[in-house]
């Protein structure tokens, strides 16, 4: 299969390098300044399970192969809205979209653009940072990669995706039902990234703090009711695994949403803590930790809009 990763960031260039690194046809749809960067040092991935190099196929949106099978979106999801303006008349009408961003909101703006039945289930897992100068920095040894059918009519297609893909070297997984596999990751990434963000910390940095444990739980047993009240709750061993992550004193994970902000970038505020909060509300489960984390990053971008603002006024 033809498949094209729009953007080579973190998640999109470690995983369609992965994919190039196994043999597979893959090409990167990517803006002017990193293609530069790809053209003039190649893609470069540097990680603990193997470093790889290569000049992949890359193409600007007048490049875009017409017989490509599958649209793999890994952008963030401030730039989602953009992304697909221009996208939308430009994909092959019968090119199939897999979605790896955080949270689940892209989902019903996904399927009014192209229609549900074109946009399959997906999920990732990783701690990928892209520097200043194009390096994907790979953090840890986790890379996991899912995708599935979010109805009847795309079992075959997830079926043909699967049985091309599904050998390479990071083992990417058909899941049975991948919507619960979304839901769970977003409960435990919402509480993950809303509690490193409201009090700066690592997890082991949080857990030395009074009632740091407490907080993390919490906030995670917030998140779970309201994915038990849209009929997914995280099953026992997705829970056991959450709280052995959030009980480690020794970790010094924190979020991707922490990492942008202490470097003065944008943020997923809205779409991965706001989206979690209104569903709360709507549902009348009280989020206290939740809705705390994400007044503190609305407080950020509106500080960074202030500091724009000044800087642009002088």
């Amino acid at each position: 299969m033809k498949l094209m990763f729009v953007g080579a960031g973190a998640v999109g260039g470690y995983f369609g390098g992965r994919l190039v690194q196994s043999g597979h046809d893959v090409s990167f749809l990517v803006r002017a300044n990193r293609a530069g960067q790809i053209e003039r040092d190649g893609l470069r991935i540097s990680s603990p399970l193997g470093d790889y190099r290569t000049t992949p196929q890359f193409h600007l949106l007048d490049g875009i192969d017409p017989d490509t099978d599958v649209a793999i979106f890994s952008c963030k999801a401030y730039d989602l809205g953009r992304v697909v303006d221009e996208l939308t008349d430009r994909l092959p009408a019968g090119c199939l979209i897999l979605p790896l961003l955080n949270g689940l909101k892209h989902y019903q703006f996904l399927d009014g653009v192209f229609g549900a039945e074109r946009v399959l289930g997906g999920l990732c897992h990783i701690g990928a940072t892209l520097t200043d100068d194009g390096e994907i920095l790979h953090s840890n040894t986790l890379q996991f990669f899912a995708y599935g059918p979010r109805s009847e009519g795309q079992r075959q297609a997830c079926s043909a995706l699967d049985a091309d893909i599904g050998r390479a070297s990071f083992s990417p997984k058909l899941s049975s039902d991948i919507m619960w596999d979304a839901w769970e990751k977003y409960a435990m990434l919402a509480a993950y990234a809303g509690v490193t963000c409201l009090m700066n910390g690592a997890i082991g940095e949080i857990l030395a703090l009074p009632g740091g444990l407490d907080i993390l739980l919490e906030a995670f047993d917030e998140t779970s009711r309201v994915a038990a009240l849209s009929g997914y709750a995280p099953r026992a061993r997705f829970r056991d695994e959450t709280i052995a992550t959030f009980s480690d004193v020794r970790s010094r994970g924190t979020s991707s949403m922490l990492r942008d902000m202490r470097k003065g970038r944008r943020v997923e505020a809205d779409h991965i803590l706001g989206d979690m909060v209104h569903r709360a509300a709507a549902m009348s489960v009280r989020a206290p930790i939740l809705r705390a984390a994400y007044a503190a990053v609305k407080r950020y971008e509106l500080a960074a809009r202030e500091t724009a603002a000044a800087t642009c006024n002088r």
